[in-house]
């Protein structure tokens, strides 16, 4: 044992020269200044100390590092001196020696804990009373100054630590779960401490036994605590915020629930309020965030894009609060997790609370504070563009009744379908009902076309009154049915006007020629000259050669019905060019939305004439327009022919009803799950 001692007061008298060497050198060096650090060990009422070296160059901010290891910090006789165990405590100083510079000085320590047992706690005082709660990032924090006038006069930091023996709270849930797989019987007694009935004796008791399986599975290692110096020259000017700088990265595109990093910084450590009371979530400045809309290009879907951003999108996140992460001296550290719907250039839109200094100087921010933003711009883009094949749910609940006399009239073919009687009531209900629609078209004042991802109603229209009605009928049951007038979202039937649009931008010519009226020179004897009564009404008819320039077009009606038929001496109609129309015209991303894969086709709200002039079957044709599913081909449907009333030729008249329905991007939000668009 006296060689023992012998040998530690040679090492001390070693080390005690060393530090005389080095001050002598420092004393005429030119170089920076040096700090020391002296771990404190008491063993029997003697002091041994360990000498650390910082040098700082305060101007230049230099951070180094040391570490502790706390078994040579025990301040307790009954345990091995190099280990730290349940029930051992101990202290260790922290020495800042600035002598020799020039400028006051701010020093900040910080401890890492990454290697600190459960029950190991730190405490500012030698009684154990006032514990030291690590921060978020799990470090135990100091700082000080050390004024030019005491520039000479080192500064001691004193940390004290205990590991509590037997104790009797329950450690966090997160120790628990990093546990409970690897220290056996820990999960049984966890389940008897959450079992109901236990009183808080029982519990504690529990709790103990918890933490002593605990302390035994951590005991026996080195607690080394690595240690980061810093010494940075005092701010002398004004206090203020120096501003915030988005520390995420900004060279990537952010998506739904993508964290963004950003700091708000100051000339000077801050603090809650006068009395130098840390920083936290409860007290720290509340800080909003917002985005800014990007510019785009002048087209539809681009304005239609930014029109949801603006209206929609920006709207909810306007006024969003950031989350508070932790305070570090002149720095507080924020995070935003981007939401659904949210695109634009991220951007810090308010900071509303208090800060202040050391000196307890304050700096008041207010709800239109803003500070300047460094470094690059960061681009968030959750949100869904609105654009052609872009899914609405939209689920309508209205009801339409149809007289069906108004539809449908009689024949005196035999082999033709009769005309049925009676009504008929539609609804949007049941295991067919519509409830995801598709954009077809976005025009420049962003307002948009939506049409049916499956059809669910069918009509039945021949005869005269087929021809006279049916353009009325299949609008008056989409609007009825298929509308929501409390939103402004009005449906109507799909017509001829809404596939010119769909047309590829090479053929355009080609398919005007198809479908564009013209004026048939056959004139019509009176045997062949009846026709349903609206004729007389529409535009290019010519009845007993006085032709009407200002009538209906082929998808315009009359708000009364009309029914029967007439007839003239002379009957010169206006005939559509043509009888199919191909899909070949449309663009794929446009047909694809209005073609239905069955036989029966669908009706479309436009009336047309076709006129023959053969040797056997000199006729006028009145039409409805309907797309024929089985040969993909806009076709029309017999209502009504000028020889002695004959309809339908004994076809079939049952087709479905295709509603489109009208609305604004604005009305529109992207849904909850972020599918699709819904009606606001």
């Amino acid at each position: 044992m006296k060689m023992k001692e012998e040998k530690n007061k040679s090492n001390l008298w070693f080390m005690l020269l060393v530090l005389l060497l080095i001050s002598a050198i420092m004393c005429i060096s030119s170089f920076g200044i040096v700090t020391w650090a002296r771990y404190r060990t008491v063993i029997g009422g003697n002091v041994e100390a360990q000498i650390a070296k910082w040098s700082f160059k305060v101007n230049g901010e230099e951070e180094q590092f040391a570490d502790i290891n706390l078994a040579d910090t025990i301040a307790f006789e009954h345990v091995e001196k190099t280990k730290v165990a349940p029930g051992t405590y101990g202290a260790f100083d922290l020495i800042i020696d600035a002598s020799g510079s020039e400028v006051s000085l701010d020093y900040y320590i910080d401890i890492e804990l990454t290697q600190k047992p459960t029950n190991l706690k730190f405490y500012s005082d030698a009684q154990y009373a006032n514990e030291i709660i690590p921060n978020a990032e799990n470090k135990v924090l100091a700082e000080g100054e050390i004024l030019l006038p005491n520039i000479a006069i080192p500064v001691t930091k004193t940390l004290y630590w205990k590991w509590e023996y037997r104790t009797s709270t329950m450690p966090p849930q997160e120790v628990l779960n990093g546990y409970i797989n690897e220290i056996q019987g820990l999960e049984g007694l966890i389940n008897e401490y959450n079992t109901d009935g236990k009183t808080d004796e029982e519990k504690a008791e529990i709790a103990r036994k918890i933490n002593d399986k605990i302390d035994t599975y951590e005991e026996g290692g080195d607690v080394i605590l690595p240690i980061t110096v810093k010494g940075v020259q005092k701010y002398t000017g004004e206090f203020s915020a120096k501003g915030a700088i988005i520390t995420s990265d900004t060279s990537k595109e952010y998506d739904k629930d993508d964290e963004i990093d950003f700091s708000i910084e100051f000339t000077e450590s801050v603090f809650a309020d006068a009395n130098q009371t840390p920083i936290t979530n409860a007290n720290a400045p509340v800080v909003t965030v917002d985005f800014q809309t990007q510019t785009t290009v002048n087209s539809p879907i681009a304005k239609v894009a930014s029109l949801i951003d603006t209206q929609i999108n920006l709207a909810e996140a306007s006024g969003k609060v950031a989350t508070f992460v932790n305070a570090e001296r002149n720095k507080l550290n924020y995070k935003y997790i981007v939401q659904k719907g949210e695109k634009g250039i991220f951007k810090i839109d308010g900071i509303s609370g208090s800060v202040f200094n050391k000196s307890g100087d304050e700096i008041q921010f207010d709800n239109t504070s803003t500070i300047e933003i460094k470094g690059n711009t960061l681009v968030v883009n959750t949100a869904l563009v609105l654009e052609v094949g872009s899914t609405v749910y939209y689920a309508p609940t209205g009801v339409y009744t149809l007289d069906k006399s108004y539809a449908q009239s009689g024949t005196t073919y035999s082999t033709n379908i009769p005309a049925d009687t009676g009504t008929k009531t539609y609804y949007n209900s049941g295991s067919n009902r519509i409830t995801s629609w598709k954009v077809l078209e976005i025009d420049e004042n962003n307002n948009i076309k939506l049409v049916p991802t499956h059809l669910n109603n069918k009509v039945v229209l021949m005869g005269a009154n087929g021809y006279n009605n049916g353009v009325k009928i299949l609008n008056d049951l989409c609007r009825a049915v298929y509308s929501d007038f409390s939103k402004n979202v009005i449906a109507r039937s799909i017509r001829m006007e809404d596939f010119d649009n769909l047309v590829k931008e090479n053929l355009k010519e080609e398919y005007a020629d198809e479908v564009t009226p013209y004026q048939t020179s056959t004139v019509y004897t009176s045997t062949r000259a009846r026709y349903p009564k609206i004729h007389v009404q529409e535009y290019h008819s010519v009845i007993n050669q006085a032709l009407n320039t200002i009538g209906l077009k082929q998808s315009e009606y009359v708000s009364d019905y009309i029914t029967g038929v007439s007839s003239a001496s002379k009957n010169q109609p206006y005939v559509v060019n043509g009888k199919n129309i191909s899909t070949n015209y449309f663009e794929d991303k446009y047909y694809n939305l209005v073609y239905f894969n069955f036989s029966l086709g669908y009706y479309i709200a436009s009336r047309c004439i076709v006129a023959t002039n053969d040797s056997n079957d000199n006729l006028i044709a009145y039409n409805i327009r309907n797309y024929d599913g089985s040969n993909k081909k806009i076709h029309y449907q017999p209502m009504y022919y000028s020889d002695d009333g004959k309809s339908g030729y004994g076809s079939n008249v049952e087709r479905y009803v295709l509603p489109i329905v009208e609305l604004n991007a604005s009305q529109l939000q992207e849904n909850a799950e972020g599918t699709g668009f819904e009606v606001k």
